[in-house]
């Protein structure tokens, strides 16, 4: 590890806090610090806020680390004398979140993108992985693998400020698992967001703007294929308005569950 941070609700207050800001010694002045706070700032941006606090020592011997926080936009906003002992004296600082400037978009990938797509499918599947639930396998997030699958054309990234954050497949067809349905739709297909900004809303802005595609190119349907032995990821289907069709083992193997959304 080279560093971390974290943050807090201080429920009191409806305050979000920052918290536990570190840097391995041997990797200062790396831009990690900056790093981490800026995912932290987008992440409590995202939820709906409008600024954070962060508080730290104010003595002396901290001033370095007082105007790392000024660089990053923080003001300080209030002195406590003697709060941790005397002498030392606890500061608090306030950053105002632009939620413009953090604001998502989403758009088909442009060339030399699809690595981004790959990179973030494999941390999703790497994920999974770890907690016992397998999703897709090196083949099916590889460049190659997705080039065999898909038209580059068909595939989707969701960004903040530039950085690609969440990735998704929108196909016209699915002959493979739809060979029977031929009414004017959309196929989604492998959606997936950088765990730092699981539970952000990213998810279901992505299938939202997958609506909205539906919608402008006339299609009636929005359909897709999950996990059927995954609850909470059809749970969260059926909340964007999907509904299950039924069910099937794939290759005798892979229980699946086949959802539909009628655009309106």
């Amino acid at each position: 590890m080279i560093g971390h941070a974290g943050y807090i609700l201080q429920e009191a207050s409806n305050q979000y806090e920052i918290v536990g800001v570190a840097t391995k010694k041997s990797r200062l002045r790396e831009g990690i610090g900056s790093k981490l706070i800026s995912v932290i700032c987008k992440k409590i941006s995202l939820f709906g806020y409008k600024n954070v606090v962060l508080y730290t020592l104010d003595h002396e011997r901290n001033q370095a680390a007082v105007a790392f926080y000024e660089r990053l936009g923080f003001t300080k906003i209030n002195l406590e004398i003697d709060y941790y002992t005397k002498g030392f004296h606890r500061l608090s600082l306030l950053k105002s979140l632009d939620l413009e400037a953090l604001k998502h978009k989403i758009r088909n990938i442009r060339e030399g993108e699809i690595g981004l797509v790959s990179s973030i499918l494999e941390e999703a599947a790497l994920w999974l992985q770890s907690t016992g639930r397998e999703m897709w396998n090196e083949q099916q997030y590889s460049i190659a693998g997705l080039l065999q699958a898909y038209p580059d054309t068909d595939m989707v990234l969701c960004l903040i400020d530039e950085e690609a954050v969440g990735t998704m497949v929108l196909q016209e067809e699915d002959k493979l698992l739809w060979p029977n349905h031929h009414e004017p739709s959309l196929y989604l297909h492998k959606l997936a967001v950088k765990r730092q900004y699981a539970g952000t809303g990213l998810s279901e802005a992505m299938v939202g703007w997958a609506k909205k595609q539906g919608s402008l190119q006339g299609k009636r349907y929005l359909r897709l294929d999950c996990a059927a032995d995954r609850p909470r990821l059809c749970a969260f289907y059926e909340r964007q308005g999907f509904v299950k069709l039924r069910e099937a083992l794939l290759l005798n193997r892979y229980p699946t569950a086949f959802y539909e959304l009628t655009i309106e």
